[in-house]
């Protein structure tokens, strides 16, 4: 309430929100004492990032786990990708998966609505690295060992499911590849394609 922050699960329950990988959705479920951390997203917004790493042409990126690192690639202010590293260590020992989060961020969308389309989609979407979608398709999920990148998914693209392009449907030009596994730091190549 101090910081007003959105909630970020699904007024009607059609759909799972960003499940359990932030505390403004389902991050308290799994194990209420101790509930995982908020997203990059509202980490960002209040002001907590340590460092932000503007994500530009053929670089490499490492993101500490647990430091409030993040990767960030934007259209404009309001619509963005953000990307951070999430371990099952400390407060996020309850996460359903680790590794490379890629949040789509719209400020003007609405957690209620899953459907996906330009018109009408999450405020915060993670890219779910299996391609499954199972947090707007299916209500009372926390996700799953597949949602994050860096496992069997160590790529996120244009031509990729999910993929980079932006909610109007125009593409973003990211390509995010080389995604090391899950640890203590995650590293990643960026790539802007014409």
């Amino acid at each position: 309430m101090l910081c007003d922050y959105p909630d970020l699960y699904d007024y009607g329950n059609e759909s799972s929100g960003v499940g359990a990988y932030c505390l403004m959705c389902a991050g308290g479920n799994i194990n209420e004492k101790n509930p995982t951390h908020i997203s990059a997203y509202l980490k960002r917004l209040s002001g907590w990032a340590n460092s932000i790493t503007n994500i530009q042409h053929n670089q490499e990126v490492l993101l500490p786990a647990g430091q409030n690192d993040f990767a960030m690639f934007a259209k404009n202010s309001g619509e963005y990708f953000i990307v951070e590293s999430r371990m099952r260590n400390g407060r996020d020992v309850s996460l359903p998966g680790e590794g490379l989060a890629v949040w789509h961020v719209d400020e003007d969308g609405n957690n209620s609505n899953e459907q996906r389309i330009p018109t009408q989609h999450y405020e915060l979407s993670l890219e779910q690295a299996d391609g499954d979608f199972r947090l707007e398709t299916t209500p009372n999920q926390f996700g799953d060992s597949t949602d994050l990148y860096g496992q069997a998914n160590k790529r996120f693209a244009n031509t990729t499911s999910p993929n980079s392009k932006w909610w109007d449907g125009t593409a973003s030009h990211l390509d995010i590849s080389e995604i090391a596994a899950p640890g203590d730091t995650v590293s990643f190549r960026t790539k802007l394609s014409e």
